[in-house]
């Protein structure tokens, strides 16, 4: 959904991108190390495809984003939120 170097803003940014996006009311956030920055994450989903209905329902509602798999062993982690 989200890169970025700051993962102290992470947070922040997910408060951002769900007040613009009415589907991300409800779900929760997660990050993972990419390179030098940071995804901000939603999921899992059941599916490759229903994780892209959710990518088109998010860019219907003015949010770019992506579906992306997370390799084994890969961590990903819960982003606390205010």
């Amino acid at each position: 959904m989200l890169t970025g170097s700051n993962r102290a803003a992470m947070s922040k940014e997910w408060q951002r991108l769900v007040g613009t996006a009415a589907a991300l009311r409800g779900r929760k956030p997660s990050i993972t190390p990419w390179r030098s920055n940071y995804r901000l994450l939603t999921g899992p989903f059941a599916s490759d495809a229903e994780a892209q209905a959710f990518v088109e329902k998010l860019r219907g509602q003015g949010v770019s984003s992506y579906q992306w798999t997370s390799p084994a062993g890969q961590a990903v982690d819960s982003l606390g939120v205010k």
